[in-house]
């Protein structure tokens, strides 16, 4: 993938965790705790699975694209 089109996806992909983050949030305040539990693992597995087939490998190519606070 180009740089700049990874630039790109990688914006999405963390706007969109940052979403889902959001959801977790909303879904604690509305949902009884049995949802909430699951509803938050599910969520995790997602944004592992995001980490692993979108982000890890742009910023394997990319080392310079990855923010600082995700950097491993």
């Amino acid at each position: 993938m180009d740089k700049q089109t990874a630039k790109s996806v990688s914006e999405f992909v963390l706007k969109a965790s940052g979403e889902l983050d959001e959801s977790i949030v909303f879904v604690r305040d509305n949902c009884s705790d049995a949802e909430f539990l699951a509803y938050r693992d599910s969520i995790r597995s997602v944004m592992h699975d995001l980490w692993i087939s979108i982000l890890k490998p742009i910023y394997s190519d990319h080392p310079d694209l990855e923010p600082e606070g995700l950097k491993e």
